[in-house]
């Protein structure tokens, strides 16, 4: 008769050398095991690492259909985000742009700096690296913090209190192998493009007061453009300034890649965003003056009749 095996679905019996029984398990339970923890199939999980991997080779960012949006003048915008802001200190209200661009995820990114018509009011603290009667004078025209080797401790400690870096040539190669590594990725380290890298800082700090940096992250351009008290007209001017400024670097950026504006969304600190149609006022609205103008050509046109 032959020996019997033992069933594939149970453990089977076996000996050690001291011929004590213990049992040992013939099937590896560790993949369904893995299944059960995390709720889902194998067929969803390669469903979802597709989409992980479409995602991440996608030539561009993701647009969608302005046709398939609400799209609002400028003064219908402000009029909505300003009931959305009913109720909070206008000191501390901003309108924000943003501007999504048309462009390739590996392209260039758009980087500048502008003087807006109308300034924005901020509290930028500015930082100068400069070394003795540079970094006086420096303090001496409105910068928050001005030195070199105290400054350099400060950021290796990772102590940053300042919204703006402007570094004398002097110094800028040395300050820039010791510190570039940890401004570089908090976009503080100056450079020459953005005119933060400079033979007279003091002269800088005034030149460059006012003036609001943007750039490009995953394919948009954020600006804060206004504050709540601003009228339509002093929004209509900063952002007219602000689009000529973003289209030119566009433009410049073109031999390498593609840019351009898809679109322009106007938000407030606490509303929504709402996406603009490049007019002023409504369509169907008529002005004020126009209506008195047409409500004096009814009257002459009455008083002829009568």
């Amino acid at each position: 008769m032959p020996p019997r095996l033992p069933h594939p679905r149970l453990p089977a019996l076996t000996s050690t050398l001291l011929f004590r029984p213990t049992l040992t398990t013939t099937l590896n339970a560790t993949p369904l095991l893995a299944r059960l923890a995390s709720g889902k199939s194998a067929a969803t999980k390669e469903k979802e690492a597709a989409a992980r991997k479409k995602k991440k080779s996608r030539p561009t960012f993701r647009q969608f259909d302005l046709r398939d949006m609400d799209q609002y003048s400028l003064v219908e915008a402000v009029r909505y985000l300003r009931a959305f802001e009913a109720g909070q200190d206008p000191a501390t209200v901003k309108y924000d742009l943003a501007v999504k661009i048309k462009t390739n995820r590996s392209g260039p990114v758009v980087k500048s700096m502008i003087k807006l018509p109308v300034p924005v009011r901020s509290d930028t603290r500015i930082c100068v690296i400069a070394k003795d009667k540079v970094a006086q004078k420096a303090r001496e025209a409105g910068a928050v913090i001005a030195g070199y080797e105290e400054v350099i401790q400060d950021i290796l400690n990772e102590k940053i209190d300042f919204d703006l870096c402007i570094a004398h040539d002097a110094v800028a190669a040395d300050f820039a192998k010791k510190v570039g590594r940890i401004l570089g990725p908090r976009g503080l380290m100056p450079n020459v493009k953005m005119g933060t890298i400079v033979k007279d800082p003091a002269a800088a700090i005034s030149d460059l007061t006012g003036k609001s940096e943007f750039k490009e992250r995953l394919g948009v351009v954020r600006l804060p453009i206004g504050q709540l008290g601003f009228s339509e007209e002093q929004l209509a001017a900063n952002i007219k300034a602000f689009m000529a400024v973003l289209k030119k670097e566009l433009k410049r950026l073109s031999y390498q890649s593609e840019k351009s504006v898809y679109e322009v969304v106007l938000s407030s600190t606490h509303g929504p965003g709402l996406s603009l149609n490049g007019d002023l006022r409504p369509a169907e609205e008529v002005k004020a003056e126009a209506l008195a103008k047409l409500e004096a050509e009814a009257g002459q046109q009455e008083a002829v009749a009568a």
